[in-house]
């Protein structure tokens, strides 16, 4: 089943120009196929995407393509404090980035790699379950056969009442993302640059 809805924002999504806006611009233009979005998300977005997450119940929540970490900030100032978090940040300028802007925060594991190894970092970790993971990764670029064993090691490794929520920029791969989960409700959201689909997905 799938629900959808368009949600407009009446305030700014920007904070200025800042360092981090450059260097997400440098990184898109380096490698456009796996950045996906020249500038970080709105304010109004990261809300959009966190308000998916319980996290009274979340224990495990992973995020994939963090970028300059603004959903991981986020998402770090309204976890529970034993809750761990995962992040998956291939690009080595962000995962410098977030190292250093995140280097105090406990039970947060910061790890550059594909999101496709998943569960070997699991088993490392002695995760047995993930309750929420976060996919900012540009799906729509990114080969199919690495988007597709992302979503099966995703569906696989998620507790069955937990939830995988992905930014999409355009409808190109949600009907392969629909084909993993059972449960769908879209947002449409306008005010980001550029704008973005939100998919709340349940098995």
């Amino acid at each position: 089943m799938i629900e959808f809805e368009i949600q407009f924002d009446e305030s700014s999504g920007g904070n200025g120009m800042s360092k981090k806006f450059l260097l997400f611009a440098e990184q898109f233009i380096i490698d456009p196929r796996y950045i996906g979005s020249i500038l970080p998300s709105s304010n109004y977005l990261v809300n959009k995407v966190v308000e998916g997450i319980e996290f009274d119940q979340a224990n495990y929540i992973v995020e994939f393509g963090p970028g300059t970490g603004a959903v991981t900030k986020r998402i770090l100032e309204l976890r529970n404090r034993n809750t761990i978090l995962l992040l998956f940040e291939r690009n080595t300028e962000f995962y410098q980035l977030l190292l250093d802007k995140f280097k105090h925060e406990d039970n947060l594991l910061i790890i550059n790699d594909t999101a496709e190894n998943l569960e070997w970092y699991m088993r490392i970790y002695s995760i047995q379950w993930v309750d929420f993971i976060i996919s900012g990764l540009p799906s729509e670029s990114i080969p199919l056969r690495e988007s597709t064993h992302i979503l099966y090691v995703s569906q696989k490794n998620l507790n069955s009442a937990g939830k995988f929520i992905a930014v999409l920029h355009s409808f190109g791969k949600k009907d392969l993302i629909t084909q993993y989960f059972n449960k769908t409700k879209i947002v449409r959201v306008l005010r980001n640059f550029p704008p973005v689909y939100v998919l709340n997905c349940e098995i």
